[in-house]
């Protein structure tokens, strides 16, 4: 807006570039013009994506909608939260997925130094307070259940980290080990310090808990150090 120039914005895969060029308004006029090239496009589909992301009276009331139910969720989330993290920030986002079963969920992020993701099968538009009081549920049960791996982490701090706050957390396991599940402690120091032992929470040791802290001295907020 304000150019004489037309602005030509061109991007294939991760590359992107722009140029300037003079604008012909005798036989261009101005106007926004986009150009997809490719192999076997749904031309009909392509034209209905990109005419639902025009604005309009209507997409504006659905854009103020989904902020106002944004809002909302961020509200329930707060007011849910487990009591050892009463007051903290809280926000949400829907993403996409590659699951038929979910293809697309409801991330709330409690904002620790190392925030915790709860998430929820279900686009923004549908979740219910409910469906937030289920994940604070189950995350309530996850910190109980970790209590005593908790203590023992507090208690092998190193130094430079003694008497930080510390977080356990039981993860799916993103690797084949094995195990389906594997216990993350989190020291919210800044920046935060992560850890991992690949056992589910009930099965961790004292040992494990010292051998990762020794590990995590050695590399503080660089790596994520493991054991077994």
């Amino acid at each position: 807006a304000g150019r004489r120039e037309q602005l030509v914005f061109q991007a294939v895969h991760m590359v992107f570039k722009w140029t300037s060029e003079l604008r012909r308004e005798e036989e261009t006029g101005r106007r926004s013009r986009l150009v997809v090239i490719g192999k076997d496009l749904d031309h009909a589909q392509l034209r209905a994506d990109f005419a639902a992301c025009v604005l309009s009276p209507a997409l504006t009331a659905r854009k103020a909608a989904l902020a106002a139910k944004a809002e909302q969720v961020c509200r329930w989330a707060r007011e849910l939260l487990p009591t050892a993290f009463a007051g903290e920030a809280a926000t949400v986002c829907e993403v996409r997925r590659s699951k038929p079963e979910c293809p697309i969920e409801t991330v709330i992020k409690v904002m620790l130094r190392k925030p915790k993701e709860l998430t929820v099968c279900k686009p923004l538009v549908a979740v219910t307070r409910e469906d937030i009081a289920g994940v604070m549920r189950s995350w309530n049960d996850v910190l109980r259940r970790g209590a005593t791996v908790r203590a023992l982490a507090e208690q092998a701090l190193p130094q430079a980290v003694r008497g930080e706050r510390v977080i356990v957390d039981e993860d799916e396991a993103q690797h084949v080990t094995g195990d389906d599940f594997e216990t993350a402690i989190h020291v919210l120091c800044s920046p935060p310090w992560s850890m991992k032992v690949l056992r589910r929470l009930e099965e961790v040791t004292q040992q494990n808990v010292k051998e990762v802290m020794a590990l995590a001295s050695l590399c503080g907020s660089h790596g994520v150090p493991s054991v077994r």
